[in-house]
């Protein structure tokens, strides 16, 4: 007699659940359910195409995918701020709405959130951009005015990615546009080569940007920005502004041991397991809040839950990522491969970022090209 499949739970359609789900469904072994509070996956490493492309060529539905990888989808809305965790790990039932699902595995890959930022007229969050993407920016840039300022708040990828399509596009509509920068470190993205600022710089300056380090954002209001920088308090004129100062975890930074295991009271649960930005591993593993991490995290977590149930040995998560890419509008790019000194710019770098992102393409599409001895 064949045996009722396992059931497994996982919150979270991003990167790292929507990896996790497919790869433990593909399996054959376990029944998975993947909840959402979206109808569809965003391919968010593309959000600033949407400035040039609609945002639907980035999105597909959840359901479609289901169908695809045979998984079930949930769509639904956790109040992940009240999750029990020890609760969970007790009972194997969790919540959903208003329907009590029992599980044998939990997978949480909730993500993370913009960081907050007061909404208004002539500002637009993360949180609007991956909901309608970058088209109502340029209509509106696009009305009639003498001259139009556009700020993007934050350094970071996000942030670059966007100033830099939204510039290149706008300018082959018309020259009356001026854009700037506001970064409240000392460089821009942080944490990268020293390479990426100062080429970032360079592009910057070739485009007449207007850049302002060392600045921290403090209101907005009435066209006019407040920051606090080097020298003191002072405003900017912005006609548009693009809140993109980076995103934190959620619930919150969940702590889990090199299996991908949640540790509950210093101890592994051996049913519910994290991946992706909400989650940070014990080890030399990267943490990065990446997609290519994500990825990673998701695999690691499907190979191990598949492991546990099988009483066989799990595998550590060490990977570390081999290369990093920043696009700077079309056909230009900064980043580095193999180590991080070994820094590519120009069309090169951003024809290796095409193809690197192509990887998550083909795997939705049921073609894995992962390695996973790199993981």
């Amino acid at each position: 007699m064949q045996t009722e499949r396992k059931k497994i739970i996982v919150l979270g359609g991003g990167y790292a659940g929507l990896s996790t789900a497919v790869l433990l469904s593909r399996s054959g072994k376990f029944q998975v359910t993947l909840v959402d509070s979206r109808e569809r996956f965003l391919n968010q490493i593309h959000l600033h195409k949407t400035v040039s492309e609609p945002i639907d060529h980035f999105q597909i539905p959840y359901t479609e995918l289901a169908d695809r990888f045979d998984f079930q989808f949930l769509p639904g809305k956790i109040d992940t701020a009240s999750l029990d965790l020890a609760k969970l790990e007790t009972t194997g039932r969790i919540r959903v709405m208003s329907e009590e699902l029992p599980f044998d595995y939990l997978a949480i890959c909730t993500g993370a959130r913009a960081r907050s930022h007061d909404s208004g007229h002539h500002i637009y969050t993360l949180d609007y951009l991956k909901e309608h993407g970058g088209e109502g920016i340029v209509s509106e840039a696009m009305v009639t005015r003498e001259h139009t300022t556009i700020t993007v708040i934050g350094g970071g990828a996000t942030g670059i990615q966007f100033l830099f399509e939204l510039h290149d596009f706008l300018r082959k509509k018309s020259g009356r546009f001026k854009f700037q920068i506001v970064q409240m470190d000392d460089r821009l993205v942080p944490g990268m080569p020293r390479a990426f600022h100062n080429y970032t710089m360079k592009r910057l300056k070739d485009r007449g940007i207007e850049c302002y380090l060392s600045t921290r954002f403090i209101e907005a209001a009435n066209n006019q920005l407040k920051l606090e920088g080097p020298d003191g308090s002072s405003e900017i004129s912005s006609d548009l502004t693009l809140m993109l100062s980076g995103v934190e975890p959620v619930p919150e930074l969940l702590r889990c041991n090199v299996y991908g295991q949640l540790l509950l009271n210093g101890r592994p649960s051996n049913r519910i397991f994290a991946a992706g930005d909400c989650s940070v591993y014990e080890g030399s593993g990267l943490n990065s809040f990446t997609a290519q991490t994500a990825v990673r995290k998701g695999r690691t977590i499907a190979s191990n839950i598949e492991a546990l149930d099988a009483n066989k040995p799990m595998s550590r998560y060490k990977y570390q990522e081999l290369g990093y890419f920043l696009s700077l509008g079309p056909w230009d790019g900064i980043g580095w491969i193999v180590f991080p000194f070994n820094t590519i710019a120009g069309p090169p770098a951003f024809a290796i970022k095409e193809a690197i992102e192509m990887q998550f393409q083909f795997f939705l599409k049921g073609l894995d090209t992962y390695i996973d001895w790199l993981s």
